[in-house]
């Protein structure tokens, strides 16, 4: 059974050709803004995805041969990428543009179904010009960007047909790929779901229909999910994938913090996330409470998706205990969209036709009051100072990127190397494949979920390779620190390199396999050179 929806609610109603080209503006000034950061080298994030792809490429397994605590979509993506154009920083964020503007043309679209042709002018606008925002490292091509259009995909495929089975079971397997990028899109999926089922009950007065909505959605992430399993359970790695994708992401949450804990965090982030976008996130916050108040019988409308949205996306940013600035992307879409949702809402219910052009003139402000905020904090901004003001940050990409390239210079193709940090650049810009699966060491943390067990496996793979070289950026743990006194020397006579604005810290140490030493140099490198 069909129902009719009016235009101005859930519509069926297509917008005019011409319409569409009001996205080109937009589009230039995202691709613009986005180019803008074209010389930075990855963030180590990035760099590990890169490396973890190409590794695949080479035959590698995951979980095996190579280690991360992701699911498998961003290594997937990132190697078809790179299978087709190559394995370069530009390459990547070329795709981080595509996949934005996909984004961009998605929230004109909802907007202007739903709400305005203005709004829609205005939300198109707005999200070219904070895709790049550096508070919440948007400048890059991060896991949130493709988080971000699989999510939007889905509201858009939801809201513009409700009542279509086909377009539900289509939102659903959008979801459960975003999920195989990172595994917090589950709560995306939970508060749209809610939402659908909520619309279909108030439409038919039927639990069934409800329910339908409900198994609808549930389709695709079961089927991708069993796959998974079945895949990975086919090719003996089971208890590998369960171990990296849940076992070590629910202690990485912490489960010592209550869920109200984690939402409260979201106000204190390890770096400035709020700062560059700052007019965004102020608006944001006034309008969600304002469009519940305003739309409270109509929350199973479009204006009730996009709150759901927001709210699905924020439980998302919380979940895992940490507040990264990357993790802050998630809710940039939400943000224009509620912040557009109430531009349309005020206009529609403003009588007055010089209400109206205040109401319109005050949207215009804001839109250029946060252009001005982008324009200082990024687009005006030299390319290799737009991460200085990050304290986790700094000139970390920069530093990953010059140190793997004088390993580059020193190693051999064929030789290994070893990382005992966080910084996968070092393999991604040297070219080197590490001597064991653990690119990035965070699950062999004190406090990480069987850590004692990827320990021992370390030690391990590391004797059995006999890296070249071995750069220490943390601490080690007692058994890889004697294992690395009993065969490891310093790398000459200058191994150290020390932290910028304070020398007495120690950020790196350089040691090498004394039966193949490295030419000596000095390592200290810094970003005033």
């Amino acid at each position: 059974m069909t129902h009719p929806i009016k235009c101005n609610d859930l519509s069926h109603c297509k917008s005019p050709p011409s319409a569409w080209l009001l996205l080109a503006p937009a589009a230039v000034i995202l691709i613009i803004f986005r180019i803008h950061a074209f010389d930075l080298p990855l963030e180590t994030d990035e760099c590990n995805y890169a490396y973890t792809a190409a590794r695949l490429l080479q035959g590698d397994r995951l979980y095996v041969d190579v280690w991360d605590h992701q699911p498998p979509g961003v290594f997937v993506l990132f190697a078809a990428v790179i299978s087709v154009f190559g394995s370069s920083d530009a390459v990547l964020r070329w795709t981080a543009i595509v996949f934005s503007l996909a984004s961009l043309t998605i929230i004109h679209h909802i907007v202007r179904r739903h709400f305005s042709p203005v709004a829609a002018v205005v939300a198109a606008i707005i999200f070219a010009v904070v895709s790049s925002d550096p508070g919440t490292a948007g400048e890059g091509c991060n896991r949130e960007i493709y988080m971000n259009f699989c999510a939007l995909a889905a509201l858009a495929l939801m809201t513009a047909q409700p009542h279509r089975r086909s377009r539900i079971l289509l939102a659903g397997a959008c979801l459960a790929l975003g999920s195989t990028l990172k595994t917090v899109v589950a709560a995306q999926w939970l508060l749209l779901t809610i939402w659908l089922a909520a619309h279909r009950y108030a439409t038919t007065r039927r639990v069934r229909p409800a329910l339908q909505a409900v198994l609808d959605m549930a389709v695709a992430p079961a089927a991708i999910w069993a796959a998974l399993l079945i895949y990975f359970t086919a090719t003996e790695r089971a208890q590998l994938f369960i171990d990296a994708v849940f076992t070590y992401n629910i202690g990485y949450g912490g489960l010592d913090r209550s869920l109200l804990g984690r939402l409260t965090g979201f106000l204190n982030p390890v770096s400035h996330v709020f700062q560059s976008a700052a007019p965004l996130w102020y608006a944001a916050a006034v309008a969600l409470p304002a469009l519940c108040i305003m739309n409270r019988r109509k929350l199973t409308t479009a204006h009730g998706a996009v709150i759901a949205y927001a709210a699905g996306s924020f439980i998302a940013l919380c979940l895992p205990g940490r507040y990264y600035p990357h993790y802050y992307y998630l809710l940039i879409p939400p943000n224009v969209l509620l912040c557009t949702a109430l531009i349309a809402s005020l206009m529609q219910r403003i009588r007055s036709t010089g209400a109206k052009r205040v109401t319109l003139t005050a949207a215009l402000a804001w839109t250029a009051t946060l252009l001005v905020f982008q324009l200082t904090h990024y687009l005006l901004v030299q390319p290799d100072r737009i991460t200085a003001p990050h304290p986790i940050y700094r000139y970390r990409q920069a530093w990953s990127r010059a140190q793997g390239e004088r390993i580059a210079q020193l190693t051999d193709p064929e030789d290994t190397i070893f990382v005992w940090g966080l910084d996968a650049g070092f393999y991604y810009y040297a070219h080197r494949r590490c001597a064991s699966r653990y690119t990035m060491v965070g699950g062999l943390a004190d406090d990480a979920r069987g850590a004692s067990d990827r320990r021992r496996i370390l030690l391990d793979e590391l004797a059995a390779a006999k890296p070249r070289l071995v750069l220490i950026v943390q601490p080690e743990f007692p058994e890889l620190k004697a294992f690395l006194n009993s065969r490891y020397v310093l790398a000459g006579p200058s191994p150290l390199d020390r932290h910028d604005f304070r020398p007495e810290k120690i950020i790196m140490v350089a040691l090498m396999d004394p039966n193949r030493p490295v030419k000596p140099i000095d390592w200290e490198w810094s970003m005033r050179k």
